[in-house]
């Protein structure tokens, strides 16, 4: 699996960059049946 992003600071939440502000993040696994709804007719653009 390739991903396209860069980690510039390890936090315990996202974070912007430029104005520091945190956004609460909850990270969870995900098994196959949870990608159902997720392609491209419901607005999801993924490769």
């Amino acid at each position: 699996m390739e991903l396209d992003f860069e980690v510039d600071k390890i936090t315990e939440s996202i974070e912007n960059a430029e104005t520091g502000e945190s956004l609460a993040t909850l990270v969870l696994p995900v098994i196959e049946a949870d990608f159902k709804g997720i392609n491209k007719k419901a607005g999801w653009l993924l490769t």
